[in-house]
C-alpha cells in the first residue's frame, strides 16, 4: 500500500496523513486531497504531513508515486472525514425594573456562523451573530420571572446548541409628596400632589373623615 491512512477529527484541527510505500523507496509522491496537490518526499518508503483549513465534509485522498529504476509506480485512492466542531453557548441577562430594556447577549464559537433563536415566552427573535456573538433588546416586559431560551442551530462547520436563563423584571419604587399653603375658613384648600415618573394610578387623599381622589 501507498496511502497508510489519515488521522484527525474535526474543524479546526490539523489532518496527518500518512504514506507508507515499500521500504527502501526514495522519491517524490503526489498527494491530492479536495483538488489540491501536495508533493512531499519518500524516505525509505514512508513520509507524513499536516493539512490545515479542511471544512466539514467527507473527503477523497489520493496517493502517486511514479516509480523509479527500482520500483514500479503505484498509487491508491482513500476516503476521510471531518467532523463539525461542537461550539459551547452562553447567555448573559440582568434583572430589571419595569419599563426598563432587558439587553440579552448569546456568546459562541467565535467562527460560528449563522444566527441563534431567543425566546421569552410567546416573544421569539432571530440575532444574527457576528464574530460569535449575538444580542437583542427586548422590551415592554411585565413583571414577574422570565425565562429564556437560546437555540443555536449551527452551520457548515459547528454542530447546534442550546441554553436557558432567567431574570426577574420588579416593579419601580414610588415617593409621593404633598405640597399645600395655609389658608381661611371657607376658603378652598390647593394641595400639589407629585409622584414617581410614569405613575398613572389613582392617588387616594384622607383629609379627617372625608376621602378625594386625584388622577
Amino acid at each position: 500500500t501507498i496511502l497508510d491512512s489519515v488521522g484527525g477529527g474535526s474543524v479546526g484541527e490539523n489532518i496527518t496523513v500518512y504514506v507508507n510505500a515499500t521500504k527502501g523507496i526514495n522519491g517524490p509522491v503526489y498527494v491530492t486531497i479536495a483538488g489540491v496537490a501536495y508533493t512531499r518526499e519518500l524516505v525509505d518508503g514512508k513520509v507524513n504531513f499536516t493539512v490545515s483549513g479542511l471544512t466539514a465534509r467527507d473527503y477523497v485522498i489520493s496517493a502517486f508515486f511514479m516509480g523509479n529504476t527500482e520500483f514500479e509506480l503505484c498509487n491508491t485512492t482513500s476516503t476521510f472525514k471531518v467532523h463539525k466542531k461542537d461550539t459551547p453557548i452562553t447567555i448573559e441577562v440582568t434583572d430589571i425594573k419595569v419599563g426598563e430594556t432587558e439587553i440579552i447577549n448569546v456568546t459562541v464559537d467565535s467562527n460560528a456562523t449563522g444566527n441563534v433563536l431567543i425566546s421569552i415566552g410567546s416573544i421569539h427573535v432571530y440575532a444574527d451573530l457576528n464574530k460569535g456573538r449575538a444580542s437583542v433588546n427586548i422590551t415592554g416586559l411585565g413583571v414577574g420571572k422570565h425565562n429564556v431560551t437560546v437555540i443555536y442551530v449551527g452551520d457548515g462547520n459547528y454542530n447546534g446548541n442550546e441554553t436557558n436563563g432567567s431574570f426577574e423584571v420588579t416593579k419601580l419604587k414610588t415617593s409621593i409628596t404633598i405640597e399645600t399653603n395655609n389658608t381661611y375658613i371657607g376658603q378652598p384648600v390647593e394641595f400639589i400632589i407629585k409622584t414617581s415618573a410614569n405613575f398613572t394610578e389613582v392617588v387616594t387623599v384622607t383629609i379627617g373623615n372625608k376621602t378625594y381622589h386625584t388622577f
